[in-house]
């Protein structure tokens, strides 16, 4: 049985209105298998159109890990749904005005198995933002906590759950140190998301600000900053809700937490693929780069600047050359990082 923490008087006073925080739980489980099911069809895609061809081993692990976890997620999600006492639980939260203010949170396995959909893919992003800010050595260090820490709150409910079971322990004088558990694990995955998106936009806006007149390189630059705005906003957006939701809504009713909690796992699963599959749409703006360059370097090859003049008049050799001629070093790092940048 799920924690659920109210006066027993609750299931002898189930009434006909569904609460608005209880309708926004249930559209929000069924949102979550519309994203799921548009993960799955982004994961067709990424195998289809050969995009794991073109990527690292470990990014192909990192997708088939996403895919099982997520799907692990989902099941426990219908299970909790439509089996046993967690079923009952979710009819009385959906359906009752209770005495007191009260929290239903659901199996741990929800939690866990989604806390094992975001690590991963926040590790991703804070890859790309410790690769773009030259790989300084705090930025994992300072990360590491906060991504681990989102294990805490499963790993809590699950021993609450099986003292329960051996009748050892009182759930309800854990709820506040539950709640609070929950809250600060929310609060860490938004913060995450949010300063690895706004980092990511910061340090490219940057190197965008500081560009030559190449018009190739600044595409590179607005697409990545475009897919990067988006990298983690959505999920961190989500998460402060679902904080300012539970605070607002526990005093008066029952808020069951699994469903809006829902809709984080498959948004990281569905933010992983899109940035995954999207990756040629940075590599064109890449590739046009390098060939803008390659093409500046061969008309310099074969320009003649010591033509005579004909017919008295000075022949001109008009070229568009940038602000600044790249050296041979610069060249070569700017087609390395164009093309770690696409592969990333």
């Amino acid at each position: 049985m799920s924690l659920i923490s109210c006066d027993p008087l609750i299931y002898q006073n189930i009434q006909n209105d569904v609460r608005p925080t209880s309708r926004l739980a249930f559209l929000s489980v069924i949102g979550s298998a519309s994203l799921w099911a548009m993960g799955m069809n982004l994961t067709f895609q990424f195998f289809v159109r050969s995009h794991y061809k073109e990527s690292r081993p470990l990014l192909s692990f990192l997708v088939i890990w996403v895919v099982i976890m997520d799907t692990v997620r989902q099941a426990f999600t219908i299970r909790d749904m439509t089996v046993g006492d967690n079923a009952a639980q979710w009819i009385v939260a959906m359906s009752t005005i209770p005495l007191c203010g009260s929290i239903f949170f659901g199996s741990a396995a929800i939690y866990f198995f989604s806390a094992l959909v975001s690590i991963p893919t926040q590790s991703l992003f804070i890859y790309r933002a410790w690769a773009f800010s030259g790989r300084k050595r705090w930025i994992p260090i300072i990360s590491a906590p906060f991504l681990l820490f989102q294990l805490v709150f499963p790993i809590v409910l699950w021993h609450l759950e099986s003292c329960k079971h051996r009748q050892s322990c009182n759930l309800l004088s854990y709820y506040h140190i539950l709640r609070d558990i929950f809250i600060a694990s929310c609060a860490s995955s938004a913060l995450i998301d949010g300063v690895t998106s706004v980092s990511l936009t910061f340090l490219l806006w940057k190197r965008y600000l500081a560009r030559e007149s190449l018009g190739s390189t600044n595409s590179i630059l607005l697409r990545l900053m475009l897919l990067s705005a988006n990298t983690g906003m959505w999920t961190a957006i989500v998460a402060v809700f679902l904080i300012i939701e539970l605070l607002i809504a526990v005093p008066n009713n029952i808020f069951p937490i699994p469903g809006c909690y829902q809709l984080l796992s498959p948004l990281y699963f569905v933010t992983v693929l899109v940035n995954l599959n999207s990756r040629r749409f940075v590599r064109d703006a890449a590739n046009r780069a390098k060939n803008q360059f390659s093409s500046i370097r061969l008309d310099l090859r074969n320009a003649n600047f010591n033509r005579p003049a004909t017919s008295g008049v000075a022949s001109a050799l008009h070229y568009n050359f940038p602000s600044r001629f790249l050296t041979e070093n610069e060249h070569r790092n700017l087609r390395e990082r164009t093309s770690s940048i696409s592969n990333l």
